[in-house]
């Protein structure tokens, strides 16, 4: 039965205007526009055709400028791979020039004459 579900909630579904279920009910924390943008191509009454060819309501498309930074950047994903460009750095035997080095340990015993 598991696999079913699964299944059903990974496919588009026609009422949820061909949404994924996994889709459709996610946080409302997460932003639920992709960073990529695209130009208008048609705009017929409540439907957008866009450039990459599919078509939305209207009130389903966020008009942005074209300067626009990205809506959201997983901190979590961006960390992950600055370690990796770190470990390949490493790997070749180059280091990361913005990377300081780790500070040497002070001497906590006090000074004898």
């Amino acid at each position: 039965m598991k696999i079913v579900i699964d299944n059903y909630n990974a496919t588009p579904n026609e009422s949820l205007e061909g949404v994924k279920p996994n889709d459709a009910f996610s946080k409302s924390s997460i932003p639920q526009f992709s960073n990529e943008i695209y130009s208008v191509v048609n705009a017929s009454g409540s439907v957008i055709t866009l450039d990459n060819g599919n078509t939305y309501k209207r009130n389903s498309v966020l008009k942005v400028v074209n300067s626009a930074a990205p809506i959201f950047v997983n901190p979590i994903d961006e960390n992950i791979n600055k370690k990796n460009v770190d470990r390949g750095m490493r790997q070749l035997g180059q280091e990361n020039a913005d990377i300081d080095e780790p500070r040497q340990k002070r001497s906590t015993a006090a000074k004898r004459k």
